[in-house]
């Protein structure tokens, strides 16, 4: 995951390792699915593995565009404008999924 290197996230986990990350879908309740896990978290500092997380996010979104910063709030454009940290997140004991999809109503 990407964050500006002088955001409090960043600053959080150089202090303090410890993560945890959910990642979720659908809009209700019987839709819900998701995946969390506990991690430990580290800033990516070798150059040739941040160059290819570059390199693979900017091939994941060249065709959407990077938006028009003409359109953003300057405070936003000036908060992404610097340095990206990188974050690698390894996971901590077993992964926790539900999908309540697969819930039948009684």
């Amino acid at each position: 995951m990407l964050s500006p290197a002088g955001s409090s996230k960043v600053a959080r986990i150089r202090a303090d390792p410890r993560a945890a990350f959910l990642v979720e879908s659908g809009d209700r309740w019987r839709d819900l699915r998701a995946v969390s896990f506990s991690a430990t978290a580290r800033l990516v500092t070798d150059e040739a593995r941040r160059a290819e997380v570059f390199a693979a996010r900017a091939a994941k979104y060249a065709d959407r565009g990077t938006g028009d910063q003409r359109t953003l709030p300057e405070a936003t454009v000036r908060h992404y404008a610097g340095d990206s940290a990188i974050v690698a997140l390894a996971p901590v004991g077993r992964l926790i999924s539900w999908d309540n999809s697969k819930l039948r109503p009684r």
